[in-house]
């Protein structure tokens, strides 16, 4: 009901593969060749023109394979920047995950009380149904962070809301 596809433009379409296989080479554990991926996409949306959100998923996904790198100052960076830019355009979504993703890289750096607000932020920016796998994600993430603060209480609750909604999705856990 919206009349006929519009054309769209091939590096547009050459960069949103590109995000792709970088999501799919950080899950493998590849996350320099991750980090490539998500740099081509960068060069195919500059060359399409493409506007400021589509360079904020590049930032995202650069960044998460960064932290996975170790790359802990340069994956803040993307990773703050693309939250900013979710943030101007009401990504919710998209502001969450990257809000799990900065405590993912907090997690990495030691800092688990501060991860744990970043996670805290994400869960409330994340919408339990349509971003069913991330609010998972997140949720068992921050029991293993209240493990790790000595909240043992909070961690079993957060981890059997966690592993009830992956049930329910038809997801494992690692």
């Amino acid at each position: 009901d919206k009349g006929p596809a519009q054309p769209v433009c091939r590096e547009q379409v050459l960069g949103e593969a590109a995000l792709l296989e970088s999501s799919s080479l950080n899950f493998l554990g590849l996350a320099e060749e991750a980090q490539a991926s998500a740099s081509a996409a960068r060069s195919h949306f500059m060359a399409a023109g493409e506007d400021s959100f589509a360079l904020a998923l590049v930032d995202f996904f650069e960044g998460s394979a960064a932290t996975f790198a170790g790359q802990f100052a340069v994956a803040w960076k993307l990773l703050k920047r693309a939250r900013s830019e979710f943030q101007l355009y009401g990504q919710e979504n998209w502001q969450g995950r990257a809000e799990s993703a900065l405590g993912l890289l907090l997690l990495g750096r030691g800092k688990c009380g501060s991860a744990l607000h970043f996670h805290d932020g994400a869960l409330r920016l994340l919408h339990p149904e349509l971003d069913g796998p991330a609010y998972a994600g997140t949720l068992v993430n921050r029991a293993y962070l209240l493990v790790k603060v000595g909240r043992l209480d909070a961690a079993k609750a957060s981890y059997a809301r966690g592993l009830s909604h992956v049930r329910r999705l038809g997801l494992t856990l690692p």
